[in-house]
């Protein structure tokens, strides 16, 4: 949600390249983004902003902000095709974003003013995607690439895995849950889909086996250093 009460969303469809914002009462406007591109995640920023990234597609990138008025600027990305999804305000005041593509395989920092830091994420081809600002003030963010849970350290840039899951794993979105808990969710492959049988899958088709069962669950949550898994 934005400072004005309202919800803002990103309009991705090269042909559209909006940002959206939506009154509690269901009426839409829609921003067009000065340059052309693909505009995707957004956030609410520290500054009374929103906050969205921005691909064109032809390997320029860039971060930008939206007043709640409705005026844009946009900022650079340092490098080339970086593609740059989600983005997360930071409880250092700060914007942090994915740049999922190889070989840029980063975590950037962004400034209210605009000033880009990347880190790089230690794997290479992990496929940076969902980030999240955790119960414990540090990032985290999920690896689609790997199948690995990150998490940086804000204040002093540390970066290390927490949780490297079963391959058939893909994670993408990740947000923290009511009980201060990191939540992420699991998009499991098509193979396992058709055949374990569990909950996850929404198939009955084949009795649940022990590695069946290993490679279905479908939520995991970290809270407080401890890890945890919801079984199928």
């Amino acid at each position: 949600m934005g400072p004005d009460g309202n919800l803002w969303f990103t309009e991705s469809n090269v042909a559209a390249n909006n940002i959206g914002r939506i009154t509690p009462a269901g009426v839409i406007t829609e921003f067009s983004v000065p340059t052309a591109g693909s505009p995707r995640g957004i956030t609410a920023g520290p500054d009374g902003n929103l906050w969205f990234t921005a691909d064109n597609g032809m390997g320029e990138a860039k971060v930008a902000k939206i007043t709640p008025a409705g005026a844009i600027t946009e900022y650079a990305l340092p490098i080339k095709n970086p593609q740059p999804m989600t983005i997360a305000s930071g409880l250092d005041g700060n914007l942090w974003l994915t740049e999922t593509n190889n070989p840029a395989n980063k975590v950037a920092r962004v400034t209210p003013t605009g000033a880009v830091t990347e880190f790089h994420v230690p794997t290479g081809f992990s496929g940076p995607y969902g980030i999240v600002v955790g119960p414990d003030g540090n990032l985290w963010f999920t690896e689609r690439g790997k199948g690995r849970i990150g998490r940086l350290h804000a204040a002093v840039d540390d970066e290390r895995y927490v949780l490297h899951l079963a391959s058939a794993f893909v994670p993408s979105a990740i947000t923290v849950a009511r009980g201060q808990a990191v939540e992420w969710k699991l998009e499991v492959e098509a193979a396992w889909r058709r055949g374990c049988g569990c909950r996850a899958c929404g198939s009955r088709s084949a009795p649940r086996t022990p590695a069946r069962a290993a490679r279905a669950r479908s939520t995991a949550a970290l809270a407080k250093g401890a890890t945890r898994s919801s079984p199928c």
